[in-house]
C-alpha cells in the first residue's frame, strides 16, 4: 500500500463518514497540540511544577495521534519532565514560532475543509433523493402487480362460456353477468373486471418504465458520489500531509531551541534529535486503521414475479420473467454497443480532416464536439437498439454463456479510443482523459447492474423450466432486505477496484486503464547475438492486423499498398473481421521473458530489453507477438523472447 492509495480506504457513504471523522480528529489534535505549546510557554515561566504537569498532558495527547508522531510526542513528554529545571530563554520561541503558527494552521485547514464537505454532502443528498424516488416507484410497481393478480384470481372464479358459443360469436368475451364474492354477495361483472385489468396494466407499464429509469439514476448518482469522494480524498490527503509535515517542522524548531541550553541539557537535546517523523508512512497507517470493507454496492432490479411466495399464476410469472429478462438483455447489449460507439467516432471525425490548417482546426473542433456529445450519442444508440432489438436472441437458457463469450471483446471500443489519443497528441489535447476513464467504469458498473439482475431472474426461470442453474462470477455476492410491506431490495456487493490515480488529474489516457506487470530482475546471461526480426527481409513492418497467408514473393510495393497509412489505430469492428481466423488467442494469461533487445521501429511496436517480462496477448502467424509491457500494448519479434 502506498500513500497514493489513501483514497482507496474510504469508499461510499460509510467511507465518507470515516474520512470526516479522521480529518476532524486531526484538526482537533492540531488545535490541542497548539494549546499544549501555549501551556508549555506558561509552564516554562513557572519552572519545574508546571513542566511536570505539561509532561502529563503531552503523554495523554500522544495516544490520540498515529504512526511516528506517537513516539515523537511521547519522547517530548518524557524530556519535558526531565527538564523541570529548564531555562526561561526558550519561552518566547515556544510562543511565537510553534504555538501560534500551529493554531493558525488548524484554523486554516478547518476553513478549507468546510467547502469540500459541503460539496460531498450535496452529492450524497442527491443520491439519497434518487433512492427515495426509486423506492416510491418500486412500491407502485409491486402494488400494481398485486392488484392485477387479485383481479385475475377473481376472473378465474367466473364460469367460462362454452367453446361452441365462443366459436359462434367469434369474440373472446366472457358471457357472464356477474360474479359472486366469498360472502355470497354480488361483486363485479366480468366486463368491469376486464376494464379494471386494462387500466391497471396500463398504469403498471408506466410505473415499470419509471422504475427502470429510477434505479439506473440511483446507480449513476452513487457513481457521482464515488468520483467526488476520490477528489475530496486527494484534497484531504494533501491537507493531512501538510499537517504532519508542519508538525515535523514545529518539533524541529523546538529541538533547535533546546540546543541552545546549557550542558546540563545536552542529554535532552540528543534524545529529541532521535525523533524521526515519516509522513508518508503515517498517512498509510491512518488509512489502514479504517477497517471498513471496501465494496461497491449496486442496487439491483426486483420484480413481483421473481419472488415465489407472491401470489401469481405460473404462466404469468413466466411471461413476466421473460419480459424482464429480455429487457435486461437489451440493456446489456446497449452497454456493449456503447463501447463500439466510443471507438467509432474518432475515425469519423478523422475522415473530415484536410491538410489545410484552417480546415484542420475546424476538424479539431468537430472532434471536441463529438466527444462532448458522446454520452448523448450512446443514449440515442441505446434507444434505437431497444426499438430494433426484435431480432435479438430469446434463448434464455444460454444467456449467461452468451455474455461470457463477449467478455474478450467488450473493452475494445474504449481501448481503441485510448490508443488513438496516444498516437494523436493534437486530438488528445481536445479530449479530457477523465471522461474516457469515467465512461468505461460507468459502463462496467451498469453492466454489473444488468447482469446481476438478469442472473437472479434466470435462476428462478430455470428452476421453473427444470433447466440447469446459470453460472455467474458474483453469484455469492447478493444481499436482500425487505421493507415493512414485504417489498424486497436486492444488492450486488462486488469487490471494489482501486483507482490507480485520480481521474481529474490523469496524465494520460492509457495510464488510467492499463494494468502494469511487475518486472523481475533477469539472471546473468551469456552475450548472444540477437536474431533478425521476423520481417527483416521486407521493407514494411507487420500491419495492425493479420493478412491471410500473403506469399513471400509479393514485392515491397504490394505490401505497402496493403498496409494502412492512417496515423491512428485501425478499429477492430471495421478491420479485423477477416483476420480473426488466423490469430491464435491465448486462453489464459501467459508471460514471456525478453532474451534480446529490440528498438521499436513503428508506432505499434514495443521497445524491449533483456530481462523484461511481457504479458503475452496474441501469437501471430508471421512470428510476431502482441503483448503488454508495463501498461504499453504493442508488437514485438517472437524469436526475441522465451516463454516462461
Amino acid at each position: 500500500m502506498t500513500a497514493e492509495q489513501f483514497r482507496d480506504c474510504f469508499v461510499g457513504e460509510r467511507g465518507y463518514e470515516a474520512l470526516k471523522k479522521l480529518m476532524k480528529s486531526g484538526n482537533e489534535h492540531c488545535t490541542d497540540i497548539a494549546k499544549c505549546w501555549q501551556e508549555r510557554y506558561d509552564l516554562e515561566i513557572a519552572y519545574a511544577k508546571g513542566l511536570r504537569k505539561n509532561s502529563e498532558t503531552f503523554q495523554k495527547l500522544s495516544s490520540r495521534t498515529k504512526g511516528s508522531l506517537v513516539q515523537a510526542f511521547t519522547t517530548i513528554a518524557t524530556q519535558i519532565n526531565i527538564e523541570s529545571e529548564a531555562h526561561n530563554s526558550i519561552a518566547n520561541i515556544l510562543l511565537n514560532k510553534i504555538s501560534i503558527p500551529m493554531k493558525n494552521l488548524a484554523d486554516t485547514q478547518l476553513k478549507a475543509r468546510k467547502p469540500i464537505e459541503d460539496v460531498l454532502n450535496g452529492k450524497f443528498k442527491v443520491w439519497k433523493d434518487k433512492r427515495e424516488t426509486d423506492t416510491k416507484y418500486r412500491q407502485r410497481q409491486f402494488d400494481n402487480c398485486k392488484e392485477i393478480e387479485g383481479l385475475y384470481l377473481r376472473m378465474d372464479e367466473i364460469p367460462k362460456t362454452t367453446k361452441n358459443s365462443a366459436k359462434e360469436t367469434g369474440k373472446e368475451v366472457h358471457l357472464v353477468t356477474a360474479c359472486v364474492s366469498y360472502g355470497g354477495h354480488r361483486a363485479y361483472t366480468s366486463e368491469k373486471i376486464e376494464m379494471s385489468l386494462r387500466k391497471l396494466e396500463q398504469e403498471l407499464e408506466k410505473n415499470e418504465k419509471k422504475y427502470h429509469e429510477s434505479t439506473k439514476e440511483v446507480e449513476i448518482a452513487r457513481q457521482t458520489c464515488d468520483a467526488e469522494m476520490c477528489r475530496s480524498c486527494d484534497q484531504m490527503q494533501t491537507m493531512e500531509l501538510d499537517r504532519i509535515n508542519e508538525m515535523e517542522k514545529f518539533i524541529q524548531t523546538y529541538t533547535n531551541s533546546i540546543q541552545k541550553l546549557s550542558e546540563t541539557m545536552n542529554q535532552i537535546t540528543q534524545e529529541l534529535f532521535s525523533i524521526r517523523i515519516t509522513p508518508s508512512e503515517d498517512i498509510v497507517t491512518e488509512g489502514k486503521l479504517n477497517l471498513q470493507t471496501t465494496e461497491t454496492e449496486i442496487l439491483l432490479y426486483d420484480i413481483y414475479a421473481e419472488n415465489e411466495p407472491n401470489t401469481m399464476s405460473q404462466e404469468r410469472r413466466i411471461l413476466s420473467l421473460m419480459h424482464w429478462m429480455q429487457m435486461l438483455k437489451q440493456d446489456i447489449e446497449i452497454q456493449r454497443r456503447s463501447k463500439d460507439v466510443s471507438s467509432v467516432f474518432p475515425l469519423k471525425s478523422r475522415e473530415g480532416e484536410s491538410p489545410d490548417d484552417d480546415r484542420s482546426s475546424s476538424s479539431d473542433g468537430a472532434m471536441r464536439s463529438r466527444l462532448a456529445q458522446s454520452q448523448t450519442d450512446i443514449v440515442v444508440h441505446g434507444e434505437q437498439l431497444r426499438e430494433s432489438s426484435s431480432s435479438s436472441s430469446n434463448d434464455d437458457d444460454g444467456a449467461m454463456c452468451h455474455h461470457k463469450k463477449r467478455e474478450n471483446q467488450k473493452k475494445k471500443g474504449i481501448e481503441n479510443l485510448q490508443g488513438f489519443c496516444k498516437q494523436n497528441q493534437k486530438f488528445l489535447s481536445s479530449v479530457n482523459p477523465s471522461e474516457i476513464f469515467t465512461n468505461r467504469e460507468s459502463v462496467r458498473l451498469l453492466q454489473c447492474l444488468y447482469q446481476g439482475s438478469l442472473y437472479k431472474m434466470e435462476v428462478l426461470y430455470n428452476q421453473i423450466k427444470h433447466l440447469p442453474e446459470p453460472q455467474y462470477e458474483h453469484s455469492q455476492r447478493f444481499a436482500k432486505s425487505y421493507t415493512d410491506k414485504g417489498v424486497p431490495t436486492s444488492f450486488l456487493r462486488i469487490p471494489f477496484q482501486p483507482l490507480s490515480q485520480t481521474p481529474a488529474s490523469a496524465p494520460s489516457v492509457v495510464s488510467c486503464l492499463a494494468r502494469s506487470t511487475p518486472v523481475f530482475g533477469a539472471p546473468p546471461m551469456m552475450q548472444q547475438p540477437a536474431p533478425p526480426p521476423p520481417y527483416s527481409a521486407h521493407t514494411q513492418p507487420p500491419i495492425g492486423w493479420a493478412i491471410n497467408d500473403i506469399p513471400n514473393e509479393h514485392s515491397a510495393q504490394d505490401n505497402q499498398s496493403m498496409a494502412p497509412t492512417l496515423p491512428y489505430p485501425v478499429l477492430p469492428s471495421a478491420m479485423t473481421a477477416s483476420a480473426d481466423s488466423v490469430r491464435q488467442q491465448q486462453p489464459t494469461a501467459k508471460h514471456v521473458k525478453v532474451m534480446h533487445a529490440y528498438d521499436a521501429r513503428h508506432a505499434d511496436e514495443l521497445t524491449i530489453r533483456p530481462g523484461d517480462i511481457i504479458v503475452l496477448m496474441e501469437r501471430r502467424t508471421d512470428n510476431w507477438f502482441r503483448g503488454n509491457l508495463d501498461g504499453n500494448i504493442g508488437l514485438f519479434p517472437g524469436n526475441f523472447v522465451q516463454e516462461l
